[in-house]
């Protein structure tokens, strides 16, 4: 079985993925701080990039991971996945507990972070 090539220009999205960006983006904040409240940010951001790959392959049937990969990745990539490492295990090792949340922050984040975060989400 050989590896499907993903190429971008093919792929046009639709309605129902305006939809489904839509609800993501309505729903998830909410369900991210109720899970950040339980146990810390790593479960929410898990969930997060799982739930962004997984509807990438789920509308275009491809994630990208048949896309030929150059021999080396660049020393850069691998500088990136050390940061990214180190601050997944800094964020689940020292969660912030918020008694009293400034609403008219969380509302905002709900209404323009997590619609824009989301739509930038189908750039994967």
């Amino acid at each position: 079985m050989s590896a499907q090539i993903y190429d971008p220009t093919t792929w046009k999205p639709s309605r129902a993925d305006l939809i489904i960006a839509t609800a993501v983006a309505l729903v998830f904040p909410l369900i991210a701080g109720w899970l950040y409240g339980l146990k810390g940010a790593l479960i929410p951001m898990a969930l997060y990039y799982s739930l962004a790959w997984g509807l990438s392959k789920l509308r275009r049937g491809l994630t990208g991971y048949g896309t030929p990969l150059p021999e080396k990745p660049p020393v850069w990539f691998y500088v990136n996945v050390g940061v990214i490492l180190l601050g997944l295990a800094f964020a689940h090792m020292a969660p912030i507990k918020v008694e009293n949340p400034y609403m008219l922050g969380v509302l905002l984040t709900a209404l323009l972070w997590a619609p824009a975060n989301a739509s930038s989400e189908q750039l994967l």
